[in-house]
């Protein structure tokens, strides 16, 4: 049985599909349009949950608009980009977490055409666990962020909005490699330097296997 996380490429497997943000202009300006209409669909969702939970708060839709583009004053802005530089870390900090705790071995990050970037390249990581380090950002940030909303001061909860929907936006590749992966084999791995992200299949009959394109992790 192939182990959940090994440095050497098992005998017998054979590289699959590579794709990933070096080089590849176009998969990024895909994976940037796919995070447009998911920012409209996240934002609808999570306003909802937040108007929802929270009904005599400022989280109604109108007063969210007012209170960025009537306020006057840049502070609204700065406040924005902070939220989305600690999403930025956030995310990548999750997804590093996970490949830890599979490897057991620190991560890379960094970032690329304004994109950052996490990744183990010298590991081969099995299917399953890596979809949980697809995933992980989006599942905590998403889940810590609906009970802030819910429970934590009223003050916080348009800030922890505005990133979690922000966050499930830019989790557009996260998506993709995700739903591609789950139409492959269990015995898959996956080797993600950050930039590329290559699987391998095994080929009992020791041929090449047929190339497929997937996208790369963020």
């Amino acid at each position: 049985m192939t182990p959940q996380a090994t440095k050497h490429l098992p005998e017998g497997y054979t590289q699959q599909a590579k794709l990933g943000m070096d080089g590849n202009t176009w998969v990024m300006i895909g994976i940037n349009l796919l995070s447009i209409p998911l920012l409209f669909l996240f934002g609808w969702l999570f306003i909802a949950y937040a108007t929802a939970v929270r009904p005599s708060s400022s989280l109604a839709f109108y007063n969210l608009v007012w209170q960025f583009q009537g306020s006057g004053s840049i502070a609204p802005l700065l406040g924005v980009l902070l939220a989305l530089a600690l999403m930025v870390i956030v995310h990548e900090a999750a997804h590093g977490l996970f490949f830890w705790l599979f490897t057991r071995e620190r991560p890379v990050f960094g970032m690329r055409w304004f994109a950052a970037f996490a990744g183990a390249p010298d590991w081969y990581i099995k299917r399953d666990p890596y979809l949980i380090v697809g995933l992980a950002p989006f599942v905590l940030i998403s889940g810590l962020g609906l009970l802030l909303i819910a429970f934590g001061p009223a003050t916080w909860a348009l800030w922890v909005l505005l990133v979690v929907i922000i966050n499930a936006a830019s989790s557009a590749g996260d998506f993709a490699v995700t739903a591609w992966l789950l139409f492959q084999s269990r015995e898959t791995l996956v080797n993600d330097t950050g930039l590329s992200f290559t699987t391998y299949l095994q080929n009992p009959e020791g041929q090449p296997t047929t190339s497929s394109a997937a996208p790369p992790i963020d």
